[in-house]
């Protein structure tokens, strides 16, 4: 099971009452979780020893567990983390979540395996760690069927449902209900439809709850888990106005692709089936609390080993050299927008000549620009010109990892393009990112279109192994030398 239900429980109330809500508050629910693991672990690997040896169970193969038990559950613990148990979506199938908690189990055992061997703990028994890899992924499997189970009791209804709501009522609503309703290992229930113009429904009269405009009171009185647009002709305006119904909901909103070019949204995950791809707009959720706490640490440790080892091997060398062969100082400093666009100045080494920008005002930086000097070249082809921005990240203004930040001139123009940009601004913006290590800088709106696709991804995926992952990739593009 994923154990961790939305924010707002909604019980079905027949045809079209108002459901009775019961909160789930979800930070619980997972902190819960977790212990229920962790606890649940270390009772595996005791029964695993008693297991192996019944009662008489030498002293030294105990103290072999207990030097690495730390390090066993907390391993286990990121490992189901990493393959989804402690998020949504919440109508994953039994058969998913069973095969992802085998995944982490048989992952973090082989490192268990290793890391005994490694240590030196020869005397935690292979055999037993094997035995503890079975019942830990059977207790943890057991305990969340058995919540799954309590969980349909207490809101009355078979909550591991997705609940179908439909924007559309032509052919293509009807035929989009019959493939979503089919899916395999989803168990699916069509809510009703929304009527979008006055033309002739082509689908059940008595399914059609109103029009865009009952949306709110719709989506607040029904249990809703999924909202689709079926039809690829609606106004861009039109589109905006429907999404804004589901901001700040735990609903999933997805359309069909024809409707890419109206909003910028990244491609769902699932499809409704091999003939219906969605694109799934994305909302901010933008990870868990603790993630975030978590982030925070490791970006402040982080940035003071890069500034303890990088300053005085690169920082201070690349300094002298920029005041030794261009006219101006040392550092950049320029406003940027930052998180829910507050601005804030960030720093790179300066790497054009100075006023560069005094005839032209704002303007994009792109390949080949004439107002790069020679030494900042190098800098922005290995990106080291933005080494000074973690002292941002001290700061608290930037992460290591996120979109990046864009000049506040260019932002304004930007969400007027694309209504939907400034989701990217619900989060903290980061020296590299995902789509920093896969694109190229964006200089047109349709570049910076592509960005935003990138960013959106990785804002609805956010976890520390994607950081890592991120991380990774711009210590190979920085050797690669791909800037400009």
């Amino acid at each position: 099971m994923n154990i961790a239900p939305p924010v707002e429980s909604r019980a079905v109330a027949g045809g079209g009452g108002a459901s009775a809500r019961r909160v789930l508050p979800l930070r619980s629910i997972v902190g819960a979780a977790v212990v229920i693991d962790a606890t649940l672990i270390v009772l595996a690997d005791l029964l695993s020893f008693s297991l192996r040896y019944g009662i008489d169970v030498r002293e030294e193969n105990f103290k072999a567990y207990w030097r690495i038990a730390v390090f066993v559950v907390l391993l286990r613990l990121i490992c189901l983390y990493v393959f989804g148990l402690y998020e949504k979506p919440k109508y994953k199938t039994v058969f998913e979540n069973v095969t992802n908690i085998a995944k982490a189990m048989t992952v973090s055992t082989l490192f268990i395996i290793a890391v005994a061997y490694f240590s030196q703990s020869f005397a935690y028994p292979r055999t037993v760690i094997l035995i503890s890899w079975l019942l830990t992924a059977a207790f943890i499997t057991g305990w969340r069927l058995l919540v799954r189970r309590a969980i349909n009791i207490l809101v009355g209804h078979n909550y591991f449902v997705s609940h179908l709501l439909i924007v559309g009522t032509d052919r293509s609503a009807l035929r989009l209900m019959l493939q979503m309703t089919r899916r395999a290992g989803i168990k699916t229930e069509l809510v009703g439809y929304i009527a979008t113009d006055g033309n002739e429904p082509e689908v059940d009269r008595e399914m059609i709850l109103g029009t865009v405009e009952d949306l709110p009171s719709i989506i607040s009185s029904r249990p809703v888990d999924e909202a689709v647009i079926s039809s690829p002709d609606l106004p861009r305006e039109r589109v905006a106005e429907i999404f804004s119904y589901f901001i700040n909901t735990d609903i999933i909103f997805k359309t069909v692709p024809d409707l890419y070019e109206a909003v910028v949204g990244r491609v769902a995950a699932t499809a409704a089936a091999k003939n219906i791809p969605l694109i799934e707009l994305t909302f901010a959720r933008y990870g868990r609390g603790w993630y975030h706490g978590f982030k925070r640490v490791l970006d402040i440790a982080f940035s003071l080993a890069v500034i303890a080892v990088a300053g005085p091997l690169l920082m201070l060398p690349i300094a002298l050299i920029v005041r030794l062969t261009s006219r101006g100082p040392i550092l950049h400093m320029q406003e940027r927008a930052g998180l829910h666009c507050r601005p804030f100045t960030m720093l790179k080494f300066r790497t054009m000549t100075v006023d560069s920008e005094k005839n032209t005002g704002p303007v994009w930086a792109a390949p080949d620009d004439a107002r790069v000097n020679g030494f900042g070249r190098f800098l922005r082809r290995t990106h080291l010109d933005e080494l000074p921005q973690f002292f941002n990240v001290l700061k608290g203004e930037m992460s290591i990892v996120g979109p990046r930040p864009e000049r506040p001139h260019f932002v304004r123009s930007l969400i007027r393009c694309m209504p939907f940009y400034t989701e990217r601004l619900e989060v903290k913006p980061g020296i590299t990112g995902w789509s920093q290590v896969n694109l190229q800088y964006a200089s047109t709106i349709e570049s910076n279109a592509e960005k935003l696709v990138s960013d959106l991804y990785y804002i609805e995926n956010m976890s520390l192994l994607l950081d890592l992952w991120i991380m990774l990739r711009t210590i190979v593009v920085m050797l690669g030398g791909r800037g400009i």
